[in-house]
C-alpha cells in the first residue's frame, strides 16, 4: 500500500511539474495587459480608394469602451510616396474627453481634404484615428488612400495661359493676363471647353476681328472663344475638326482646329492646338 501511494505522489508531482510550466509559457506568450476602446468605421463604402488633390471626403466613425474610460481621440495623416519614402506626418485633428460614460456609444464626423502641398500623383496617404483611454492603453483606426495619376473630377473654373502662333496676326503670349476658361462634364466622358485655345480665338482675334468687314463688303459676325467637345481618355484629352468659330469662317473661311492635351497629378491641363491655316499653340490650364 505504502509503494502505491508513493507512485501515485510521484505521477501526481509529475503532472503538476508540467502544467506549471505550461501556464509559465502561456504567461510570456499571451499575458492581458488591460482593456481598450473598440472603434468602428460606419461608412467603410463610401471611404474612396482614390482621392484628387485638393479633394474631400467623410469619415464617419463609432466608440465604445464599456469597462475603461476613453480620454482622447487624436487623428493624423501620413503621407507616403509610391516608393515608400514618407513626406510627410502630422496630427491634423485632436479631442480631449473629460465626460466619457463606459454604457454610452459615441460617434464623430471628419471631412478630410487631401491638400497638403506636397501631394503627388501616386502618394499614399495614410489616415489614422486613435482612442486613448484613462490606463493608458490605445486601439486605433487606420484607412489608406492614394493619390491618382490625375484627377477623376477636371470640370470648373480655369485661367489659361497661352503661347501660340498665327499666319498673319504675329505671335500670341497672355502669360501677364491669362485667359479665364470653363470646362464643363457632360457625364459621358466628354468635356465642353469655353475656348480650346485659351485665348487666341477668344481675346487676340476678337480684339481684331470686332466689327463686320464693311471695307471688304462682308457682314461678319466678331470672332468669339472657340468652343470644343474634348473626349478624355484617362489622363489625355483632345478632339479633332472642331467646328471654326463663324465669324472667323465669314472673314477668312472654314479651318478646323485639332486638340490634344494631358492631365497631371494636380490637375493642370496642357492643350496643344493647331490647325491647317497655321495658327497654333499651347495653353495651360490651371484650376481656380
Amino acid at each position: 500500500m505504502k509503494l502505491y501511494n508513493i507512485k501515485f505522489l510521484i505521477l501526481y508531482l509529475l503532472i503538476l511539474s508540467i502544467s506549471t510550466s505550461c501556464l509559465e509559457e502561456q504567461d510570456e506568450e499571451f499575458s492581458i495587459v488591460g482593456a481598450v476602446p473598440t472603434i468602428i468605421l460606419l461608412n467603410k463604402s463610401e471611404i474612396p480608394l482614390t482621392v484628387d488633390i485638393g479633394g474631400s471626403f467623410d469619415i464617419d466613425y463609432r466608440f465604445f469602451s464599456p469597462e475603461v474610460v476613453v480620454t482622447k481621440i487624436s487623428i493624423t495623416d501620413t503621407i507616403t510616396s509610391a516608393t515608400g519614402t514618407e513626406k510627410n506626418s502630422g496630427e491634423i485633428y485632436s479631442e480631449s474627453i473629460s465626460d466619457f460614460i463606459t454604457d454610452n456609444s459615441y460617434e464623430r464626423s471628419l471631412t478630410y481634404t487631401a491638400s497638403n502641398a506636397q501631394l503627388e500623383a501616386g502618394d499614399i496617404i495614410t489616415i489614422t484615428i486613435v482612442l486613448t483611454a484613462s490606463n493608458d492603453l490605445s486601439n486605433s483606426l487606420v484607412i489608406t488612400t492614394v493619390i491618382p495619376d490625375c484627377p477623376e473630377v477636371i470640370g470648373g473654373s480655369y485661367l489659361a495661359t497661352t503661347i501660340g502662333e498665327t499666319p498673319f496676326d504675329g505671335a500670341y503670349d497672355n502669360s501677364a493676363s491669362p485667359h479665364p476658361v470653363t470646362i464643363t462634364d457632360n457625364g459621358d466622358g466628354t468635356y465642353d471647353i469655353s475656348d480650346v485655345t485659351g485665348g487666341l480665338y477668344g481675346d487676340l482675334y476678337a480684339k481684331i476681328y470686332t466689327e463686320p468687314g464693311a471695307d471688304e463688303g462682308k457682314e461678319c459676325d466678331a470672332v468669339t472663344d472657340l468652343p470644343a467637345t474634348l473626349v478624355r481618355d484617362g489622363c489625355t484629352i483632345g478632339a479633332t475638326d472642331i467646328p471654326d468659330d463663324a465669324g472667323f469662317v465669314c472673314w477668312l473661311g472654314s479651318n478646323p482646329m485639332q486638340a490634344s492635351g494631358i492631365i497631371d497629378g494636380k490637375g493642370v491641363i496642357t492643350i496643344s492646338f493647331s490647325n491647317v491655316a497655321e495658327d497654333n499653340g499651347t495653353t495651360t490650364l490651371v484650376r481656380q
